[in-house]
């Protein structure tokens, strides 16, 4: 698809001056080509004056998904006569205009497809109007979107396919669908809003290098919901460069690990990490466990082999690297009944004396029974007196909830933050305005991610 480019950085922004500015930062941020949605204008005319750059930056016009609306068709042709390339919505049994140039064309159609037949005879239909083909399949959930990117695998386009999933949960699948046939991929420029669900910024699709991406990149990830703060991807992708390994880690957000599933069969991912809400619910659906997973009773870690899915738990040393430094038989709270919880009850259960508190008191119960800890009251903690206060939940990845009250000292000596982000939670600085020590949750991400990453690609992580 020589000439378009791989990288299109979506402006989709109502004022003249903003989108000229966003059409140029996205040039600068390593988009290939800016499109200008004529349709983010209240009225079409406004878009006008920026046919003017055509000349200066590769640019695409675009404008409704579904038919031209009045006063689009004028603003395409005038772009196009100035050599930029212009999106027409494909409108079946209706020919292109006539002054249309087909080498300069994206024929685009956004709908939901049911089958490979229906890709495959949509496609046929359009690619005799076009030079490039563009086709959006809107989708429920990741199981879906790992359909539609296998459907395009299957298409003879000779890279004159632009195809991926739209949705909450398709992010993931807009990178991987560079590996099954998509020519390009669409990222929001660095100021406008997501054109569509699931759509990223551009600063973000730029980290995991979507130009290197190939029919031969290996996908890794992380399964939970939510996950926009994570950390994770930063750190894996920078080792696959390191290492000049073609592989992807990438966020897997998903309501239903059932569909992720299907999804990781489908796209033969290698391994993924699991983190809340699916550390304990993923168990029931694997092969076979590790001991240390099934003492703490979750999984973080999964690899494929064979078709057999193995879980295991590299949070547990994860913990212990973490409190290495750190005595033993001190009086320790741990915040949460997840997972993560868990993992710092097995390591507590015979070196510390443990207490657990969560929102929930009868799981928390449950929990604190099973590792012989002893139950506190959610609305009580703070009364306590602890050595250490962990928090095992999610809370504060925000940065702005944070598990204890902000008007209540922690009283304790030590914060465990398992939480992790790019800058201190919230629960982080109260700790620090205390007084207390402060272990951040990025010290056990890096311990855990390092024996996670052996035991799923096989390879050592270079040392930091």
């Amino acid at each position: 698809m020589s000439g378009f480019g791989r990288i299109v950085s979506t402006v989709s922004v109502e004022s003249p001056l903003l989108a000229s500015e966003e059409t140029a930062a996205s040039i600068r941020s390593g988009a290939d080509r800016a499109e200008i949605r004529i349709d983010a204008f209240a009225d079409p005319v406004n878009a006008s004056s920026l046919t003017g750059l055509a000349g200066k930056l590769p640019l695409v016009f675009s404008g409704n998904r579904v038919s031209l609306a009045p006063g689009e068709e004028i603003i395409l042709r005038e772009a196009s006569s100035r050599g930029a390339w212009i999106d027409i919505p494909f409108e079946e049994g209706r020919p292109l205009p006539a002054w249309v140039d087909r080498n300069r064309t994206v024929l685009s159609c956004h709908r939901r497809l049911e089958s490979f037949s229906e890709l495959r005879s949509l496609f046929s239909s359009m690619k005799e109007s076009a030079r490039i083909v563009k086709i959006v399949c809107p989708v429920r959930d990741i199981g879906e979107a790992a359909g539609f990117t296998e459907w395009t695998r299957e298409l003879d386009s000779a890279g004159s396919l632009i195809a991926f999933p739209s949705g909450i949960e398709s992010g993931p699948a807009r990178l991987i669908a560079l590996a099954s046939g998509s020519a390009a991929v669409y990222a929001a420029s660095p100021g406008s809003p997501p054109a569509a669900e699931g759509q990223m910024k551009l600063g973000e699709l730029m980290r995991f290098d979507p130009v290197g991406i190939t029919g031969d990149t290996s996908f890794y990830g992380l399964l939970g919901h939510p996950l926009e703060f994570s950390l994770s991807p930063g750190l894996w992708n920078s080792w696959f460069r390191r290492l000049g390994m073609n592989s992807r880690f990438l966020l897997f957000p998903s309501s239903s690990p059932e569909a992720a599933l299907e999804a990781f069969s489908m796209w033969s991912v290698p391994g993924f990490g699991v983190t809340a809400p699916f550390k304990e619910k993923i168990m029931g659906r694997l092969d076979s466990i590790c001991n240390t997973a099934k003492r703490c009773g979750a999984v973080n870690t999964v690899k494929s082999d064979g078709g057999k899915l193995l879980g295991a738990n590299t949070d547990v040393y994860g913990i212990r690297r973490s409190l290495s430094g750190i005595n033993k038989g001190l009086r320790v709270l741990i915040l949460g009944s997840g997972g993560a919880a868990r993992a710092a009850l097995s390591v507590m259960k015979n070196s510390h004396r443990a207490l657990l508190s969560a929102r929930s008191p009868e799981k928390g119960r449950r929990t604190a029974d099973e590792f012989g800890a002893v139950f506190v009251e959610w609305g009580r903690k703070h009364e306590g007196v602890y050595d250490m206060v962990i928090n095992a939940t999610s809370c504060g990845a925000d940065g702005k909830e944070m598990p204890w009250e902000r008007d209540r000292r922690l009283g304790a000596k030590v914060l465990f933050e398992m939480v992790t982000r790019g800058e201190r939670t919230p629960l982080e600085r109260k700790a620090e305005k205390e007084g207390l020590s402060v272990i951040p949750g990025a010290t056990m991400l890096a311990h855990q991610a390092r024996l996670q990453f052996r035991m799923l690609t096989g390879v050592k992580p270079p040392k930091e």
